[in-house]
């Protein structure tokens, strides 16, 4: 039976978010002075009293006293509820706190008190961001986009919120504007490349994080996406070297980079270099069965059968592994404790890779040939019929067959 390699390792993106300028820490604010700190200005109404509370959460947000800051505010806006940087000043406060749900109605309000507020308009749309508010996000960056149709940070925003919408089609118009606004920002080009390949355009997608890893080639993400898609498209000679760029820059996945590059490897017959990789996979995740899988092939293939074994009885002890996956790893193993002599387990192995595949002619036939060396001749016959069911250009098997019925 021919070894089996395991299929090349799924490319999963998560979405680009550090693409966008998403106050996760808090928002952004005008008032800021040339040290950093957000200077003491009263508030465009109230007393002076109320200017002194409201000048009493600008030092506590300077100190970093978010909680008393976010009290100060909104005791503040309790009596100058149109204050519009009031409620900026509160959602900085909440921010601070990780609390961006409350800092939602905060940043709405200002906005509604002033339309042209862009500062407010940016960090309400981060805000719907992080809490997964994505269609209202996109709604409020394509109504922005309207009123500024060449800004193109915009269109990444609005392509950003969409694609975490599920919504493809629509986020690759936005992010086809904004690379097209900005070519040379390849952050706009990775979040394409995220919304192409989740609208199933590999090819495209391809090239997009192509773009984005030539255009920045000290991000290891770029180069991970680039390489990873591109051996899962087959084309290998490029994959190869973004693949190990991504592992030279540290890329946070190292476990698919070494999967998709020993797959791009294996594919071009280059096993010594393929084994490492996924020796190296392996141990970065020991109960991965692909990675198992395809070490095990590999090293039986170069003879190193202890190594094989043990690789093989890994994969096979993988959790929640469903057994039309396992029998080909099964029968691999089988192949080799038989040729070892040792049959009994051999053949368990094979019934239960029958079992698993039973549509598997190549499985039936090597569990014939099993049952046959066991002198078990009417279930190897039994076998071997299967076998020829399920593909009756078996030559070898009929064969076989001729021989155990003579």
């Amino acid at each position: 039976m021919k070894k089996n390699m395991i299929a090349g390792v799924a490319l999963l993106l998560s979405l680009v978010t550090s693409t966008a300028t998403a106050q996760t820490e808090g928002p952004s604010d005008s008032r800021a002075g040339a040290n950093g700190a957000i200077q003491n200005q009263s508030g465009t109404h109230g007393s002076e009293e109320d200017a002194m509370v409201y000048n009493q959460g600008i030092d506590a947000l300077n100190s970093k006293h978010y909680k008393e800051a976010a009290e100060y505010f909104t005791k503040y806006i309790k009596k100058n509820g149109q204050d519009a940087q009031a409620h900026k000043m509160l959602a900085n406060a909440l921010f601070q706190e990780n609390q961006p749900a409350l800092a939602v109605p905060e940043l709405e309000a200002a906005l509604k008190i002033s339309p042209k507020d862009i500062e407010a308009r940016d960090n309400l749309g981060a805000a719907y961001l992080q809490i997964g508010s994505f269609d209202k996000a996109a709604a409020l960056y394509h109504s922005a986009r309207l009123r500024s149709p060449k800004e193109a940070q915009l269109a990444l925003y609005e392509g950003l919120a969409l694609t975490q919408s599920g919504k493809m089609d629509e986020a690759v118009v936005a992010l086809k504007d904004a690379v097209r606004l900005d070519p040379k920002n390849p952050g706009a080009f990775l979040q394409l490349g995220v919304a192409l390949e989740g609208g199933g355009k590999h090819a495209e997608a391809a090239s997009a994080f192509q773009s984005a890893a030539d255009l920045s080639p000290k991000d290891p993400r770029a180069a991970l996406y680039t390489g990873a898609l591109n051996q899962n498209l087959g084309n290998n000679a490029v994959a190869i070297p973004y693949l190990m760029r991504a592992l030279a820059l540290g890329t946070d996945n190292p476990f698919a980079a070494h999967m998709s590059l020993g797959n791009a490897y294996a594919a071009t017959g280059k096993d010594a270099e393929a084994l490492a990789e996924f020796q190296s996979a392996s141990d970065a995740k020991p109960d991965d069965f692909g990675a198992a899988a395809n070490l095990g092939t590999l090293s039986q293939k170069a003879g190193k059968k202890p190594q094989a074994e043990a690789a093989y009885r890994r994969a096979l002890a993988a959790p929640a592994l469903e057994p039309r996956v396992a029998a080909p790893v099964q029968s691999n193993l089988a192949l080799m404790l038989a040729a070892e002599g040792k049959l009994e387990e051999a053949a368990a192995l094979l019934n239960s890779a029958t079992q698993g595949d039973p549509t598997s002619a190549p499985l039936q036939q090597n569990l014939g040939i099993i049952l046959e060396r066991q002198s078990k001749t009417d279930q190897a016959i039994a076998a071997y019929q299967k076998a020829l069911l399920l593909d009756p250009t078996l030559t070898s098997v009929k064969e076989s067959l001729a021989r155990l019925k003579k």
